[in-house]
């Protein structure tokens, strides 16, 4: 037989995470809700054309992960890149220059790869031109086998992606997936958040919030009850 302590553990468990989700897991008004749309990114003049108004609601967010240096960021990295546009390759001894992952940099209006060797004189690096289109082709994540029923189950992002409708969250931009670069079915696409502000309504009124509240008190409270009924002893 199971002791009435299990199920009163139970019980308690149940109350505390109503307790707790009526304050801070449920949408409340006032939190940050992100809206992120599907834009097709073309090839205008050499280079990348997509949604992105730099003076627009969450353009911070949708620079295009695979690509540094796109001309809204500038850093010494970037400065680094582009002196090797015309006085490359440079031989650098000494532990590594490049702590990013991005493998491509946008540069004068172009694009370019950062490449890496090591010699036994020290690390030589250099960049070298690359098409857009042929940069697309590499960094792409293809989602053209992906139907919107299975994108039910992926991050808002790819089911953005996948469906193109639109999205909103309260939850942070992921920096791994908003300003990833998609194909679907012969055409590129990116996630980028395209309004930001606050949740006008709650998910739940007030006076829900305060039922589960007092619904999970009144758990916890018959919990204790029944482990407490369950010590003692038997006359």
């Amino acid at each position: 037989m199971v002791p009435k302590r299990v199920p009163a553990l139970l019980l308690a468990v149940l109350g505390l995470a109503l307790m707790f989700n009526s304050v801070w897991l449920l949408p409340q008004e006032g939190d940050t809700q992100y809206t992120v749309d599907r834009t097709e990114i073309t090839v205008e003049n050499g280079t990348f054309d997509y949604r992105n108004d730099a003076d627009g609601p969450g353009h911070e967010f949708n620079d295009l992960v695979p690509v540094a240096c796109d001309g809204r960021t500038g850093d010494r990295l970037c400065a680094f890149d582009q002196h090797l546009v015309t006085d490359g390759p440079v031989t650098v001894a000494g532990d590594p220059l490049y702590g990013s992952d991005q493998e491509f940099v946008q540069l004068d209006g172009g694009y370019y790869r950062r490449t890496v060797e090591d010699t036994e004189n020290g690390t030589v690096y250099d960049v070298e031109r690359v098409a857009p289109r042929a940069l697309l082709d590499e960094v792409a994540v293809n989602v053209s086998s992906v139907s919107p029923a299975d994108a039910r189950d992926r991050a808002l992002p790819v089911r953005v992606a996948v469906t193109g409708d639109t999205g909103t969250t309260t939850e942070f931009p992921d920096g791994d997936r908003i300003g990833q670069v998609y194909l679907r079915n012969g055409t590129f696409y990116t996630v980028v958040v395209v309004d930001e502000g606050a949740v006008d309504t709650p998910l739940f009124e007030e006076w829900m919030h305060d039922a589960l509240g007092i619904a999970g008190l009144l758990l916890v409270v018959v919990g204790v009850v029944v482990a407490v009924g369950d010590r003692r002893p038997e006359l």
